[in-house]
């Protein structure tokens, strides 16, 4: 109890010294901030990977010494650990998987992440593009691509891992895109004042075709609108741009 309570003295001790801070003088100043401060929200992610860990395996522990069956153990955990950082039981799953492999078979990665230098959402990719191989191959790309942590971008990352998993695992990098493909979903989320947002996943194949004809249809919409503008002007009059 007494652990707990020095922590929430300490991260309220944070809290209070950030929101102390006096403004910064200049924009070299407050560029320097930001770094600064984005290199400490990536370590306090790794302390949560760390913290999210140490959960699952007491709780594992736990319910084994209760003889609860394997197959029943950590029922509920990834809605507990939403809770704890206030979001849902879906993300809260994510996490509690990055966090896991982080702690157990990504220690270049999880490295990176607690000394800055990558963000939580790069230490996500990286768990979740070597879901689906074994923890040897995992650790393997893990060291692999242990240069590029932190420089690479969302996509390079994607790419590299991705062509990793598929020179070491063939098989399972053709079963992961199988998969992919049968479950490729449509969404409509709303958005704000009148707007909604259209989702698909989507083959690729399928998906450039998809924006092949969206461009086409937009050239086509974009050059009739031009040819009336152009006929209003000569006819002295100004039309309303087309949505």
């Amino acid at each position: 109890m007494e652990t707990a309570v020095e922590m929430a003295d300490l991260v309220q001790e944070f809290i209070d010294s950030l929101a102390e801070l006096p403004p910064a003088a200049s924009e070299e100043e407050n560029i320097d901030r930001l770094q600064h401060l984005e290199r400490a929200k990536r370590a306090l992610a790794a302390a949560q990977a760390t913290a999210t860990n140490a959960f699952v395996e007491q709780r594992k522990a736990h319910e084994a010494g209760m003889r609860i069956t394997t197959s029943e153990q950590l029922k509920g955990i990834e809605a507990e650990v939403g809770l704890a950082r206030g979001e849902s039981p879906f993300v809260g799953a994510a996490l509690t998987y990055t966090a896991t492999a982080l702690c157990n078979v990504l220690p270049n990665t999880y490295a990176a992440l607690a000394a800055g230098r990558m963000s939580e959402y790069h230490a996500r990719i990286v768990a979740e593009q070597t879901s689906h191989l074994s923890d040897a191959h995992r650790r393997e790309i893990d060291g692999l691509i242990a240069h590029r942590l932190g420089k690479a971008s969302s996509s390079q990352l994607r790419k590299l891992i991705q062509g990793h998993a598929y020179r070491l695992d063939r098989k399972a990098a053709e079963q992961r895109a199988a998969q992919n493909q049968r479950d490729r979903r449509v969404c409509l989320d709303p958005g704000s004042d009148g707007i909604s947002y259209l989702t698909a996943e989507l083959p690729t194949h399928q998906a450039v075709a998809v924006m092949d004809a969206l461009q086409q249809q937009t050239n086509r919409r974009l050059a009739a609108q031009r040819r009336r503008q152009t006929q209003a002007a000569a006819a002295g009059d100004t039309p309303e741009a087309e949505p």
